[in-house]
């Protein structure tokens, strides 16, 4: 139960991590296609 408990954690923290990541990447992105709408 403990071995694997500590496996499943680095796998649900590395989860998280990627769904923040692509969040992040989404807001980028969508900020770039804003600043870009207002420049032309």
């Amino acid at each position: 139960m403990r071995q694997r408990q500590l496996a499943n954690s680095p796998s649900a923290r590395n989860k998280i991590y990627l769904v923040f990541i692509l969040w992040l990447y989404k807001y980028f992105v969508i900020a770039n296609l804003n600043q870009s709408q207002n420049l032309t």
